[in-house]
């Protein structure tokens, strides 16, 4: 059983036409900017497609935003893995001028 957090609150929002009851733990600020994100993307994939509908253009638009969401995610852990890399040659130094 999910244990629920008590700061969690409920937002009345509108995506791409759709009214929507979203339960979150962000504050008022973050849920605007998350609403403004997706909205964009909606709108962005309504203009690419002229013909496309409402639905298609927000599963295109969550499609685009995943795809942004695994590349950063990518781009993240690389630059973890350089760090880690860094830090192991780091060490190695500092370890071979202790015993110097």
């Amino acid at each position: 059983m999910a244990l629920e957090s008590h700061s969690s609150k409920i937002y009345d929002v509108q995506i791409g036409g759709y009214s929507l009851r979203l339960k979150a733990n962000q504050g008022t600020q973050k849920v605007e900017q998350l609403i403004q994100a997706v909205e964009e993307r909606v709108q962005e994939s309504l203009k690419n497609n002229k013909n496309i509908s409402m639905q298609k253009a927000l599963i295109l638009s969550c499609l685009n935003l995943a795809e942004d969401h695994f590349a950063l995610k990518e781009q993240a852990l690389q630059e973890i893995n350089q760090l880690e890399s860094k830090l192991q040659s780091i060490s190695a130094l500092l370890k071979s001028e202790q015993k110097a």
